[in-house]
């Protein structure tokens, strides 16, 4: 994160937590406070999306694309990281396509574009790409997020890692530092799948 995004980022854990009665509680509803701190560490544009996507993880995400020389998957959770990263990989001058739960009726489509090389780049969410597809095409997977689920991100990165895959696979991850982003793959690393699916107020709290 730069500068102006560290500021936000802060003021955000700071209005996360509100004193009552001299008694710390959460101020935001479990879904929001989640999602804002999910964005924010991708991208300070998401949280008022105006022009092309930059900034955080976006950046690294053009330069990446610019440097490839196969074809790339890219996997996102949030519907808009989804969209921004097509953008992105057009702005550096790939072809990309991006699949999600709100477009499903033409992901289908897309995804055989990209198998027949007719994209350079497929962004999906993790939840509809993770599973059942190959695309030993693709050389590299880069994580802009990950699921909280560890069975769903390993299932993400096979679908390159396949049989019929005649090149070395590169998986990337990206991480912002000094935030809730890399607390969460610490989280990821230690925790079953099973505890993943709930997390108290306190849990989530000490990610911050």
């Amino acid at each position: 994160m730069n500068d102006t995004t560290r500021r936000m980022y802060n003021k955000m854990v700071k209005d996360f937590a509100v004193t009552v009665d001299d008694e710390e509680v959460l101020a935001w509803n479990q879904g929001t406070k989640n999602d804002l701190l999910d964005l924010i560490t991708c991208s300070p544009w998401l949280l008022a999306p105006k022009g092309d996507p930059y900034g955080g993880k976006f950046d690294m995400l053009a330069m990446d694309v610019a440097a490839r020389s196969q074809p790339m998957l890219v996997f996102a959770h949030h519907r808009s990281v989804v969209e921004a990263a097509a953008r992105v990989a057009e702005l550096s001058g790939a072809r990309a396509g991006f699949v999600h739960g709100g477009n499903k009726a033409q992901g289908g489509q897309i995804i055989k574009d990209f198998k027949a090389g007719r994209l350079d780049v497929l962004v999906g969410s993790l939840e509809l790409l993770a599973e059942g597809l190959t695309f030993t095409e693709a050389d590299t997977v880069i994580f802009v997020e990950k699921s909280f689920k560890n069975y769903r991100n390993e299932q993400a990165w096979q679908r390159v890692h396949r049989m019929g895959q005649t090149r070395a696979v590169t998986i990337k991850d990206y991480v912002t530092p000094a935030s809730v982003d890399a607390k969460k793959r610490k989280r990821l690393a230690t925790k079953a799948d099973r505890s993943q699916r709930v997390m108290t107020a306190a849990e989530f709290k000490a990610l911050l």
